[in-house]
């Protein structure tokens, strides 16, 4: 057995551990949580949509949301499953406690790199029990945007420079997600432009294929996002009219 076994082993039972602790103690429901009902609607509305223009039926219009379709696109495969399996409410409550359990699996995962397996598990059990990351796992906020930032991280710093353009492709998806879940993603920009630059520093001239299709994939998911937003939330009153006086 390799050193790298045990590890994903460990790290696999604190994902459930964490899992059925956060279920244990989350509210079941979104309902009153934010704007996740809103999202919950508006997924459910887009699911709606998408059936019956399959089925040759009238399309039912679109629902606005917040932060505009890409977060949408993370609810969907719960909503999805909610229809078979208790309500898309229960199921969709889910989520954060997954995103968040995940989150601090990586944080484990991250801490094996640099101290021994007991305070790796110490400091990653302080962030999931002892941060604001429970409060917002309950609450069903900011998840989407906490483990796609610190997934971008891990993977461009963690784990050595990505030399395959599949790796690139799957952190370039998830950087630009990280930035563009939220209308305001936008501030954490130069974060994943300094993930960016270590993964191809001292390397632009041989890599710079591989540079331009991850500034490419990253600025094409967040100029969607931002069609989005333009689509689903200015016509509603939000984005830059809620800076306008009545």
């Amino acid at each position: 057995m390799t050193t790298a076994t045990p590890v994903r082993s460990h790290a696999g039972l604190l994902l459930l551990a964490l899992t059925a602790c956060y279920l244990a103690l989350g509210p079941a429901t979104t309902d009153g949580r934010g704007y996740v009902p809103e999202d919950r609607q508006a997924g459910l509305r887009m699911l709606e949509s998408f059936n019956a223009w399959v089925k040759g039926r009238p399309e039912l219009p679109l629902l606005s949301t917040r932060h505009g379709p890409v977060p949408l696109l993370l609810d969907l495969p719960f909503l999805k499953l909610g229809k078979f399996f208790v309500s898309p409410d229960f199921v969709l409550s889910l989520e954060p406690i997954l995103l968040t359990a995940a989150l601090a699996t990586v944080v484990y995962l991250w801490l094996r790199q640099l101290c021994s397996p007991g305070l790796s598990l110490l400091l990653s059990l302080i962030g999931a029990f002892g941060t604001m990351l429970w409060p917002y796992a309950y609450i069903g906020l900011e998840t989407k945007q906490s483990f796609l930032v610190l997934l971008a991280g891990y993977l461009a710093l963690a784990r050595g420079r990505i030399r395959t353009w599949s790796g690139l492709a799957g952190f370039s998806t998830i950087g630009g997600l990280a930035i563009s879940v939220k209308a305001t993603g936008i501030i954490l920009a130069p974060a994943i432009a300094y993930l960016m630059l270590v993964q191809f520093r001292d390397e632009w001239r041989t890599r710079w294929k591989q540079a331009l299709m991850v500034a490419l994939t990253i600025g094409g998911i967040w100029g969607g996002s931002v069609l989005g937003w333009k689509l689903f939330w200015d016509p509603h009153g939000g984005g830059t009219n809620a800076l306008r006086p009545w």
